[in-house]
């Protein structure tokens, strides 16, 4: 059995907490149970009154500065659209598929590119498909068409180029992707495919400051200072006459 009777009140007091905890050796020494404590170690063949000292982290590591999240801004963003299919008919019956569902774009005043992505991180749209033909109700069902709102003062760009049409009011709407048409005879009763493709919606923008000066005089140089912008900053020939 350790004696204790040599031992200081405070080193006494933690080895009475501690005892029932952990079995360790200190050098021949058998100690009951001491508990996996992360701020105090052992030294081994050590006086008892420096039995538990604090545990001094590692001097050379440094915690790692945090990143500050940078608030980026969106003035163009990639979406995919997919028009539903039309739905089947039936050929015997001369039942005729629903239209399937289109994708449209709604102007909302309090919305942003970056809200957008957020919120659809897949950055992928696609409508319904149309309700089939059957034989106790003959005519499809007609799906509601998918609308994405956008924010205001937008263009949107087909894949090709094209300006589909541009977002200025709150509420204003454009058809980015049309459902395919239901089964009917004209298509031989097989619904047809909707629309699919991938569009630029592009946030139109209006400088509130900028820079006039003649050539060399320090514009690029002043906008890479004050701005994440990086401009060709170089030393053009420049001849004034007056």
């Amino acid at each position: 059995m350790f004696d204790r009777s040599g031992l200081d009140a405070g080193t006494r007091t933690i080895m009475e907490v501690l005892f029932c905890w952990r079995s360790i050796s200190i050098g021949r020494l058998q100690i009951g149970r001491i508990p996996n404590i992360q701020r105090y170690m052992v030294l081994r063949d050590t006086p008892c009154r420096n039995l538990f000292v604090p545990l001094r982290e590692k001097e050379n590591r440094k915690p790692k500065p945090r990143k500050k999240q940078l608030s980026h801004f969106f003035d163009s963003l990639r979406v995919h659209v997919k028009g539903g299919t039309g739905g089947q008919g039936i050929p015997h019956k001369g039942g005729i598929g629903g239209q399937g569902g289109d994708v449209v774009m709604v102007g909302e005043k309090d919305m942003t590119l970056k809200k957008l992505a957020n919120k659809f991180p897949s950055k992928r749209f696609a409508a319904e498909k149309g309700g089939d033909s059957r034989f106790f109700c003959l005519i499809g069902e007609s799906v509601p068409p998918v609308v994405v709102n956008i924010p205001l003062g937008v263009s949107i760009i087909s894949n090709k180029g094209h300006k589909m049409g541009e977002i200025n009011k709150d509420g204003e709407k454009v058809v980015v992707a049309r459902g395919g048409s239901g089964g009917a005879e004209h298509n031989g009763f097989a619904g047809e495919k909707g629309e699919t493709q991938t569009v630029t919606l592009d946030l139109k923008l209006i400088a509130d400051v900028g820079f006039v000066g003649f050539p060399n005089a320090g514009k690029s140089s002043l906008l890479k200072a004050i701005s994440k912008a990086r401009p060709t900053i170089a030393a053009y020939p420049c001849k004034i006459d007056f």
